[in-house]
Parts: structure tokens; C-alpha cells; sequence
């Protein structure tokens, strides 16, 4: 009997969320476009200068000092993850997955850039088990940030989206 192995992501094809996007909104002022400068400068350093070393797709560890800044802790991101209505599934993603996990018995992992609590939660609804997510890990609490810190990331938060409305 052959092995069937089947891979996906977790933002796209399951769900229509930007997890790390909604959080950066859900707490920062201005935070959507926050994220969305964050992002456009991911691209730029490791499309355009291709700094040596850097990986693309880091806007969620880049929004994290900001999230930190303040005050978003672990709990407080994994609760407001748990979120009953915070899923927003693509039309059908559910019933496919779930039927290639429960009658098919394919082996299905998610592979996601999503920070983990989320991509947990999604894989959890689809009948994924917990060892076969692979996503984001991150530690909000690991890290101990003092006030002119958390001062500072504000206004640098406040000149990154006042700068880019200047542009557009």
C-alpha cells in the first residue's frame, strides 16, 4: 500500500485570513498599514537588495517588537486567536481536508508561516493532528522590553505609516 502524504498551507487555501495582519490591526493604531510597510520591506530586502542571510517572509517576527511594544503577551494573543468567529474558511476547504484525513486516511500536514496558535487552531478544526503543524514560533514573553524601548518602536511605528501615507 502506497503512502499518500498531502501538504498545505494554513493562510490561502484553508482559510482567507492574515492572522499576523489582523493581530498588528487588532492592537497597534494604524496597524494594518503598519504590517503592510513591514511586509513591502521584507520583499525589498530579499528581492531587491538580497541581504545575505535574511529570509523572506519574516514580517511576522518583524511585528512582534511593535506587538511587545505594547503591552501583547503570549495569553493575550492565544486568546484572542481562540476567537470563535476569528476563522474565515475558504468554501469547501474544511469538508475536502477533513475528508482526506478522516475517510481517505491521507497524512496531511500544514506548513505555514502563520504564527503557531493559529495554525494550531486551524489544523485542529480540520482533523490535522497537533505533531503535523509546522508554523511560526514565537515568544512574546521571552523578551523583556523597557519603556523608552516601547516608546521608541511607537514612534518608529508612527513614521513608518506616516511616511508611506505621504507616498500614497
Amino acid at each position: 500500500m502506497s503512502r499518500i502524504l498531502f501538504n498545505t498551507d494554513c493562510e490561502g487555501p484553508t482559510v482567507a485570513n492574515d492572522h499576523a495582519a489582523e493581530a498588528a490591526a487588532n492592537w497597534l493604531p494604524d496597524g494594518m498599514r503598519l504590517f503592510k510597510q513591514l511586509s513591502q520591506f521584507d520583499d525589498f530586502i530579499a528581492y531587491i537588495r538580497q541581504r545575505p542571510f535574511y529570509n523572506s517572509g519574516d514580517t511576522l517576527r518583524l511585528i512582534l517588537p511593535f506587538l511587545k511594544s505594547v503591552g501583547v503577551t503570549n495569553e493575550a494573543l492565544e486568546t484572542w486567536t481562540k476567537d470563535p468567529n476569528r476563522i474565515q474558511w475558504i468554501e469547501g476547504a474544511q469538508e475536502a481536508i477533513g475528508h482526506l484525513v478522516r475517510d481517505e486516511n491521507v497524512e496531511v500536514f500544514e506548513i505555514s508561516a502563520s504564527y503557531y496558535p493559529f495554525a494550531a487552531r486551524v489544523a485542529e478544526e480540520l482533523g490535522i493532528a497537533p505533531d503535523r503543524v509546522y508554523s511560526t514560533y514565537y515568544s512574546l514573553d521571552r523578551y523583556k522590553m523597557n519603556a523608552w524601548e516601547a516608546s521608541r518602536l511607537d514612534e518608529l511605528a508612527t513614521e513608518i505609516v506616516i511616511d508611506r501615507k505621504s507616498v500614497v
